[in-house]
């Protein structure tokens, strides 16, 4: 029974040295893990720190992006009506330029009846009668003249 006491002894002295160490061992390791559960903590805050920062800095770009994109629709539409504006104005300044074109070839023809008329040299006009004519036409070929261009010289020279 000895024999059996000390093997006894022996064992139980052997478990508890294997239950300290094993006691030691997870004592060592949950303060290891303990470590690691507080720096995920903290890598997890870290993180959600700046990922709240890059929202934060996501919303402000997409705000300024929208109000970019606002006033980029706006220049957009401003741009189109000066377009259809300018288109409305080139078209008034063609009909402009072809109503120019016929009102001079229309002066230039009553320049020419008038310059006939003076010019006759029908004997039933006299000297009289055409001075009469060149003194009260004189007005007309100044207004022929501003609208036109036709020099009134021609009046005079003849």
């Amino acid at each position: 029974m000895e024999n059996f006491q000390t093997t006894y002894n022996s064992n139980t002295t052997s478990a508890n040295e294997a239950l300290k160490s094993l006691g030691s061992l997870f004592t060592t390791e949950r303060t290891k893990l303990q470590d690691i559960q507080t720096g995920l903590k903290s890598d997890h805050e870290s993180f959600q720190v700046t990922i709240s920062s890059q929202l934060s800095q996501l919303k402000d770009e997409l705000v300024k992006e929208s109000t970019l994109k606002d006033s980029l629709a706006l220049k957009t539409e401003e741009a189109k009506l000066l377009s259809t504006k300018l288109e409305a104005l080139e078209k008034q300044v063609k009909d402009l330029l072809s109503e120019r074109a016929v009102m001079r070839s229309c002066i230039t023809d009553v320049t020419g009846l008038l310059s006939n008329i003076i010019e006759t040299r029908d004997s039933m006009i006299t000297i009289t009668m055409r001075k009469h004519l060149q003194e009260n036409l004189k007005p007309v070929f100044a207004m022929l003249h501003r609208l036109e261009g036709v020099s009134d010289q021609s009046l005079n020279r003849k």
